[in-house]
């Protein structure tokens, strides 16, 4: 995205935007030579020319079944989805018969079989769908849903079992008629939308599909039989050369694949795509805990001693999205009051508050509050001020597993349990002590960039001298990351740190909404 500039879209524009491979579809109160009198007063000048056409190799299903992985750091539930290309294109003969199938199956009545195998039956899942779509260049199948790691392997067990029993057992005249009914009313339903018209139009030009293609589309659909599902189930249906894809918890669900594959492998890829091989850990050294490490990270930082008698903090941060420039001011109070403002131009436009006992979200679709669930509870632990330093105190978990290369040095991978048991990862550098690394299921976060804040004498007392009772003789110099770099996926957003404020007496009123 950052090498797309303005001069690269006017040229994709002025290459592949033409009048001779456009279409103009107008549908509403109008007559063919108004239409054409406005084509011709606004379209006239618009110049023909030669279009690039371009050449793909069509992709085919695997030969044998095929298991891809991508890993969530800390999930707890996987996205999981069985496809594979077809040869499908629009307005196929087969095109109604494959529909009223992929009904049956799980194209989004409530009906649908992997609905009630996977939600009713079992319980594993809010929904379950699935889809065959057709394209000039190449068509897909799929079927999906988002379920527990711990039932990750028998999803993929039942999904491939409601595909393999369309093949082999005929449906029951009741379920073949209850989906063509749901057909039916959908498709007229469907005939009040101007927009629907339309691109009833285009299809028939762009495809070159019979003129009565939509009109008959009824009497299709009634004429389809339950040996027309079947044969349909038996083409299209390939639940042995499939490819199946997890996204979730890579030590927990992993394992469980290797069954399905025909090679017994699974392949693993990262956000992007790119095949992925997982960093291997190495040992920790044998007088290295996890309490070592955490102790020389609070020591690189400033000392533990001086960050617990912080009071208040105030941290300004400046990112921006899609062109445009935010920022991101939080405020927190000991011990546990916490508000996040998000700003553009100036204006406010979100506001998450933590004031002790519930949680405020309040943006532009409105205002709600938490006393309860996942939201609250992240909100509730953002909001203890130190916490990391005291995590034992509120049920938090943390367990060192080795040592990790990240960008080429070593850093030692901290496992963290919440007490409502989600996981995730900390990173800390082994030379510095310094934590450079998060990773959770929301995404990962690269920190960097520490710099000093110093507290001024006689500002603040040392350890020493809170002891004995006198103020501090020297300033303290507390160590905050600069920047941070928060990955979700493919998306990257750069914040900076540009102000940090210690101890500005913030009043606790400003943590009410």
């Amino acid at each position: 995205l950052d090498n797309i500039n303005v001069d690269l879209l006017k040229e994709y524009y002025n290459t592949y935007f033409k009048p001779n491979v456009a279409y103009m579809v107008i549908v509403g109160d109008i007559n063919a030579d108004e239409a054409k009198e406005l084509m011709d007063e606004y379209f006239a000048q618009w110049e023909r020319g030669d279009v690039p056409t371009h050449t793909y190799q069509t992709p085919t299903p695997p030969e044998g079944r095929r298991v891809a992985f991508a890993e969530r750091m800390g999930a707890s539930q996987s996205n999981v989805a069985v496809t594979y290309p077809l040869e499908f294109t629009p307005g196929h003969e087969d095109a109604i018969k494959v529909s009223v199938m992929n009904s049956i199956l799980g194209g989004g009545v409530f009906s649908g079989r992997l609905m009630q195998n996977l939600r009713e039956d079992k319980g594993y899942t809010y929904g379950a769908r699935s889809n065959i779509s057709s394209d000039p260049v190449v068509g897909r199948f799929v079927a999906q849903t988002e379920v527990r790691n711990s039932v990750t392997d028998s999803t993929f067990v039942e999904i491939l079992f409601e595909m393999d029993r369309l093949r082999n057992e005929p449906v029951t005249e009741e379920d073949l008629q209850l989906v063509k009914n749901f057909m039916n009313g959908s498709f007229a339903r469907s005939l009040e939308s101007p927009r629907t018209i339309a691109n009833f139009a285009l299809n028939i030009k762009r495809y070159n599909l019979p003129e009565d293609y939509y009109a008959t589309y009824l009497e299709k659909l009634a004429a389809v039989s339950v040996n027309d599902v079947q044969q349909m189930a038996q083409k299209y249906l390939k639940p042995d050369n499939a490819i199946l894809i997890a996204v979730g918890n890579k030590e927990e669900v992993v394992p469980t694949l290797e069954k399905f594959s025909a090679t017994g492998e699974v392949d693993l890829f990262d956000a992007f795509g790119r095949p992925w091989v997982p960093a291997e850990l190495a040992e920790a050294p044998a007088d290295v805990t996890v309490e070592t490490v955490l102790e020389k990270y609070f020591n690189a930082i400033g000392g533990k001693e001086n960050f617990e008698t912080i009071k208040d903090m105030t941290q300004v941060m400046k990112t921006s999205m899609m062109g445009m420039e935010f920022t991101i001011t939080s405020y927190q109070k000991a011990p546990n009051l916490l508000k996040v403002e998000t700003a553009m131009g100036g204006n406010v436009m979100a506001t998450q508050v933590f004031d002790g006992n519930k949680a405020i979200d309040v943006n532009p679709m409105g205002k709600q509050e938490f006393t309860e669930g996942p939201q609250f509870e992240m909100m509730k632990m953002q909001a203890i001020m130190n916490m990391e330093m005291n995590y034992k105190d509120f049920g938090i978990q943390k367990n060192l597993l080795g040592l990790e290369q990240i960008d080429g040095a070593y850093a030692y991978k901290v496992e963290v349990i919440s007490p409502q048991g989600e996981k995730s990862f900390e990173y800390y550098d082994k030379a510095s002590g310094l934590k450079i690394r998060t990773e959770s299921t929301q995404g990962a976060a690269v920190i960097s960039d520490y710099r000093e804040i110093v507290i001024k004498e006689g500002e603040r007392p040392s350890f020493f001298a809170r002891l004995f009772g006198r103020k501090a003789t020297e300033p303290v110099a507390l160590k905050f990351p600069h920047r941070i770099e928060q990955q979700a996926g493919p998306q990257v957003l750069d914040m900076e740190v540009i102000e940090v404020k210690i101890d500005s007496g913030l009043d606790k009123s400003i943590f009410s909404l």
